[in-house]
């Protein structure tokens, strides 16, 4: 699973243009076209569809597609052909394929309860997880892509398991946003000791 990828660039004459997978550019495009269609307009050369990922995956849309229509009409079809890799990896990174195959590749969306979802349910709960359990600003959600919120947020729960000694299956009794004081920290480490210890014995 790649958490970042080599830089998606679209050029033309002097121009650059970069796009960024997202939450947000996920979110909006799903909303406007579906998965499969975005898949589908890339591998047909659908401009409209291919004008709309472009759009909505970099800083300025008006400057990117101002870019795209330039460059289709300096290079023909053959433009559209030769960044359509990049705008499915572009796609994958932004709907968080990446992590869903690496972790859940029987399913098409999962949440961390293990039932299905829609994708429109998904990015809901991965905005939750942003700035709910771990405190991003909205903005740094939405710019963020699947795969890093659900790599923050695994982590943000291993993390507080190792301190309060939690299971998947005990019910969260506290805060998670709640400061970790360095007594709870000292005690949490040595009950893990303790743990390790018990179980090097036994063995």
């Amino acid at each position: 699973m790649r958490l970042v990828s080599e830089a998606i660039i679209l050029t033309n004459d002097n121009r650059r243009i970069e796009l960024r997978p997202s939450l947000r550019a996920a979110y909006i495009l799903h909303e406007k076209h579906r998965l499969e269609n975005l898949w589908k307009g890339v591998l047909d050369g659908n401009f409209t569809i291919i004008s709309d990922i472009v759009a909505h995956g970099a800083d300025d849309p008006v400057a990117a597609r101002a870019l795209l229509n330039d460059k289709l009409a300096s290079e023909g079809i053959g433009a559209l052909v030769a960044i359509s890799d990049d705008l499915l990896t572009f796609i994958n990174l932004s709907f968080g394929l990446n992590y869903q195959t690496a972790t859940a590749p029987s399913r098409s969306t999962v949440s961390k309860s293990g039932k299905n979802q829609t994708y429109q349910e998904s990015f809901n709960e991965l905005f939750g997880y942003a700035t709910g359990w771990l405190g991003w600003t909205p903005e740094t959600a939405w710019n963020s892509t699947p795969a890093e919120i659900r790599i923050a947020f695994d982590a943000h729960v291993e993390k507080l398991r190792a301190i309060h000694g939690s299971t998947e299956k005990q019910s969260s009794t506290y805060d998670p946003l709640e400061e970790v004081s360095p007594e709870d920290v000292s005690a949490g480490i040595a009950k893990l000791r303790a743990k390790h210890g018990s179980v090097a014995r036994a063995s």
